[in-house]
Parts: C-alpha cells; structure tokens; sequence
C-alpha cells in the first residue's frame, strides 16, 4: 500500500514561521513534509493541489515549477 502526503496550497501572502521542530518556513506543507516523510521514509508521493493563482503566486514564483 502506497503512503501519500495531500495537502492544498492557497493563494495567501504566505509568511515565514516557526512550527513545531523549530525551523523557520514560510509553508506548513514543507514543515510537514520535512517531520513526518522524508526523515522517516515513510511517503511514496507528494501531492499538492492548487489553483492556477497559487501556482503563480506561490509555487512558481519559488521555484517549484514542475
């Protein structure tokens, strides 16, 4: 059985922040995703759903055009 991370990103002005394993990121998803998959193995896939406004606005404009 496959492991799967879903989450949504939003069109917000996102800002940094501090979670819960004290680093500082600007998204919640990076935070989970860095706790709860990667350190551990335990995901096969990663999914993230978002409109094209988010993607303009907060995943492309970082990077993340993929």
């Amino acid at each position: 059985m496959n492991n799967t991370f879903i989450s949504v990103l939003g069109t917000n002005n996102y800002l940094e922040c501090r979670y819960n394993n004290g680093g500082i990121v600007k998204y919640i998803q990076e935070d989970l995703i860095k706790r709860y998959c990667i350190d551990r193995n335990e995901v096969d896939e990663i999914r993230i759903f978002l409109t094209k406004e988010a993607r303009t606005k907060n995943w492309e404009d970082i990077g993340l055009d993929r």
